[in-house]
């Protein structure tokens, strides 16, 4: 549906997928016949529709990616000092929220919630390991995506860093770490980018940033 439906079919698709049929739709809108060899005149055209209209998709395509784990976006890192209401706690860090919610052991989510740093907090949750939720590995992604939520909900610096993101994509900076970030030779999964990713059009949509 073009302009209209671009930010719904973000929210079901990802913003990456929408950014291309965004792009096929207008090419044909402008006239194309083919889709390659692209026609110059009718990319010029898209692009100055994309700069009036959505600005997000131009930034994307200009920018491709931002990575987080330092500075300048590292507010999306799950060890800054950015506090969490999560179940009815202020977590120090989305870190805490996350290692605890690892554990139905009472004892462990309440040593977790005391750790002085988000270091801290996952030295706790490795040394508890054997003691984790059996379903844990069904549903981290889904929990880690909560938290993500509700950390940008709750502060508007996070809000601010992850709009100047959007149509980036995000890739968590870790080398030690193939599942949530990016490895240590670039092919990890980055879970965590694509989660803020999911979580900042989410926001756009519900108009929040």
């Amino acid at each position: 549906d073009g302009d209209e439906g671009f930010w719904s079919c973000a929210k079901l698709a990802g913003f990456p997928v929408a950014v291309s049929l965004l792009i096929a739709h207008l090419r044909e809108a402008f006239g194309a016949t083919n889709t390659f060899p692209a026609d110059p005149k009718i990319d010029e055209q898209v692009v100055n529709h994309l700069k009036k209209k959505i600005p997000e998709v131009m930034h994307y395509l200009e920018a491709p990616h931002a990575t987080f784990y330092m500075s300048p976006h590292y507010a999306l890192d799950n060890f800054s000092s950015f506090a969490v209401l999560y179940r009815n706690r202020l977590w120090m860090t989305s870190e805490h929220a996350y290692q605890a919610a690892k554990f139905d052991d009472e004892a462990v989510v309440n040593l977790i919630f005391e750790a002085k740093s988000a270091h801290d907090a996952k030295q706790i949750a490795r040394a508890h390991n054997h003691l984790k939720r059996g379903d844990w590995d069904t549903v981290k992604e889904a929990v880690m995506e909560e938290i993500l939520y509700l950390k940008a909900v709750q502060h508007e610096y996070v809000r601010k860093t992850l709009k100047r993101s959007l149509g980036l994509l995000l890739i968590e900076d870790s080398p030690y770490d193939g599942f949530w970030g990016r490895g240590s030779f670039w092919d990890g999964k980055n879970k965590l980018g694509y989660l803020w990713m999911k979580v900042g059009t989410r926001l756009q949509v519900e108009g929040l940033l």
